[in-house]
């Protein structure tokens, strides 16, 4: 608990078969068999022990037996997809092998790029369809991936909105940018004010793929107030959408 305190460590209570008073209140058959081992704990074991437990019931917990009525398997899955969601922040995304003339366009972006500049950067990437803008912005992402600590990379933009709505997207990112494994929108509104919210004064850095449509920019990005120095890249198929102060590059 020290190390999640410190923010060096994240913890995940899962109560098996155990109540939370139980561990709380070292109660029922946890109670005992705590107090039955006491003897072999160390000495700051004792003294801090009960303390520690309180604080981990204090965080979310997921009890086995009222998770998915029952079903482990389905606790598991959910944990795994929790830690995968929590450490995606770490991974740089995959692109594929043996990419061929594309450096130029590489060096077209990165020629705007200065780390050093404060100004904030919205670059949007548009082309037909299938000529290469996703790998063309995400190699860019990869290259600046280690200048940022906040970051998001979110693709399909456009089929995610048409298959799970806005909302959906909108929460996604904001699970990036807070670097937590959920974050729930109930409406549009809401999700742009909490996205200004969470982005005021963060210098990040966003991808948003195959953006269809100047509504799916002000949904996600509209208003936002950037910490100088952050980058936001957007791909789309229409020259039509683009952001005010942002430059947009031809991908063919």
């Amino acid at each position: 608990m020290e190390c999640e305190e410190r923010g060096e460590q994240k913890v995940l209570p899962v109560l098996y078969k155990v109540k939370p008073y139980e561990v709380r209140e070292l109660k029922g058959a946890f109670g005992e068999a705590f107090e039955s081992q006491k003897d072999r704990f160390e000495e700051d074991v004792k003294q801090q022990g009960l303390l520690a437990l309180k604080k981990a019931v204090d965080l979310r917990v997921f009890e086995s037996e009222k998770f998915a009525d029952g079903r482990e398997g389905e606790l598991v899955n959910e944990l795994v997809e929790i830690i995968l969601r929590e450490q995606q922040h770490d991974f740089q995304p995959h692109l594929p092998v043996n990419l061929v003339a594309i450096e130029d366009h590489v060096a077209e972006v990165m020629a705007l790029v200065d780390l050093a500049c404060p100004a904030t950067r919205i670059i949007g990437i548009w082309g037909m369809g299938g000529i290469g803008k996703t790998t063309l912005a995400t190699i860019i992402y990869k290259k600046l991936f280690d200048n940022f600590e906040c970051r998001s990379y979110l693709k399909d933009i456009r089929e995610t909105i048409n298959h799970e709505g806005i909302k959906h997207v909108q929460s996604l990112l904001l699970s990036d940018i807070r670097k937590c494994h959920k974050s729930t929108v109930r409406d549009p509104e809401m999700g742009i004010n909490m996205i200004r919210l969470s982005c005021e004064e963060k210098k990040v850095l966003i991808l948003l793929d195959d953006v269809d449509h100047p509504n799916h920019l002000d949904n996600l990005i509209g208003g936002c107030k950037f910490s100088l120095g952050s980058w936001i890249i957007f791909t789309s198929r229409h020259k039509a959408i683009n952001c005010q102060d942002g430059a947009l590059l031809k991908s063919t």
